[in-house]
């Protein structure tokens, strides 16, 4: 498997994908110190 950085638009622009949300998660909030721990 190779991976190559692609802007985010074009992964959901022109795709047949389908992304959805559970309703237990659409009310999750993310904060600064939240995306902090991703880096």
């Amino acid at each position: 498997m190779k991976g190559d950085a692609q802007p985010l638009i074009k992964f959901f622009d022109g795709s047949d994908k389908r992304f959805i949300i559970p309703l237990y998660q659409r009310n999750y909030d993310w904060k600064e110190e939240n995306c902090e721990q991703l880096f």
